[in-house]
């Protein structure tokens, strides 16, 4: 094919691909839109909006109830310390009350008995007015001492009482005060669990809607490429490709050009112009192989030759190696003779006189 035949049918191809396209184009509604679908992005909006909407009263309702269970734990808290404050406050009291330096039982240091003015005197032995073992009130003081330690006694059981009181009390604030937790903790679960229900039926709503629509734009879109099909195989069977009509191929560019989609087939002359031009391609190719051929056979002439020669020159250099090898061990027996009678020279002749004790005992005779 000549060069220019190939940028003939490059560009036959080209042409053919864009039709192609265009009418994929045309005849899709998939892809032809015209304008913008405003219907369908004010549903997008509408959509996210709801989104945002239900996230946010999520939100509002989870920090409104964590802002509650905050004031209720700082509530008890403050109760808590208020209940140990007044404890304390109580217990003070009673310290200060029932337990003076007046109501021990045992009587102070330096008097002697309890409740006599009778003091030990610390000096001289004729200082002293009483003695150890006199007891001069002691019905009385024994009387005083029951009658004390009733009043403790009722003190401490008045005590107890007030202090079991204050407990049970305090026990059935706090089971109150769980109890209302616990109610209101139940509430705002009720309440969350209900917002939850809410917002699954809205999005289970949203979805089916949504699923609803997916499925009438989907038949919308089925039924308008039927539609398109239908038109397009109507037009493709009344056209002028399948009615194979000759004016259909003429091209508006040229008389010499056609359209490619249209075109029926070459006249008799154009056949024969591209048998003569085949025939003329075979010939040059026949000549093309029989000059490769010549090349071929000359290389392959020139290949044995240089082998040939390569071989010539191997075996030159293998007589010329052995030459070498025998001049070498002829050098080489020539040298170890030589060395032999070197040695058998210096053993005979030089080395001859072995030493005797009497050399050796020369050295080292004087101190210095």
């Amino acid at each position: 094919m000549f060069q220019l035949e190939q940028r003939e049918a490059a560009a036959i191809a080209r042409r053919r691909r864009l039709e192609s396209e265009r009418r994929g184009r045309i005849f899709n509604p998939k892809v032809r839109t015209i304008g913008v679908d405003l219907d369908g992005l004010n549903e997008q909006v509408e959509q996210r909006r709801f989104r945002e909407q239900q996230e946010k009263t999520r939100e509002e309702a989870f920090a409104d109830a964590a802002i509650r269970h905050d004031r209720i734990a700082i509530l008890l808290d403050e109760r808590q310390r208020e209940e140990s404050r007044a404890l304390d406050r109580s217990l003070a009291q009673y310290w200060a009350r029932c337990q003076s330096a007046s109501d021990r039982s045992q009587p102070p240091a330096g008097v002697v008995g309890g409740d006599s003015d009778v003091v030990a005197d610390e000096g001289a032995v004729s200082g002293l007015r009483s003695f150890a073992g006199e007891d001069l009130e002691a019905g009385e003081r024994r009387g005083l001492q029951k009658e004390q330690q009733r009043r403790w006694l009722l003190e401490q059981q008045e005590e107890k009482r007030r202090a079991q009181d204050e407990r049970r009390n305090r026990d059935e604030l706090y089971d109150a005060m769980r109890l209302e937790m616990d109610r209101r903790a139940m509430q705002l679960s009720l309440a969350e669990e209900s917002c939850r229900r809410v917002i699954l039926t809205a999005t289970k709503d949203f979805n089916r809607a949504q699923a609803e629509e997916q499925e009438a734009k989907r038949r919308r879109e089925h039924e308008q490429e039927e539609a398109a099909s239908q038109a397009e195989i109507a037009a493709l069977l009344e056209g002028g490709l399948l009615t194979e009509d000759p004016a259909q191929a003429s091209s508006a560019l040229s008389p010499l050009r056609v359209v490619p989609d249209r075109w029926k087939g070459m006249s008799g002359e154009q056949l024969h112009e591209i048998r003569l031009a085949q025939e003329r391609q075979r010939e040059e190719k026949k000549r093309l192989e029989e000059e490769a051929r010549r090349r071929d056979e000359e290389w392959e002439r020139q290949s044995l030759q240089a082998a040939r020669i390569g071989t010539l020159l191997e075996q030159e250099q293998q007589r010329s190696a052995k030459e070498q090898r025998r001049a070498l061990d002829s050098t080489n027996m020539q040298l170890a003779s030589e060395q032999n009678m070197h040695r058998e020279f210096l053993e005979k002749e030089v080395y001859k006189n072995t030493p005797t004790e009497q050399f050796f005992a020369q050295f080292n005779t004087s101190s210095r």
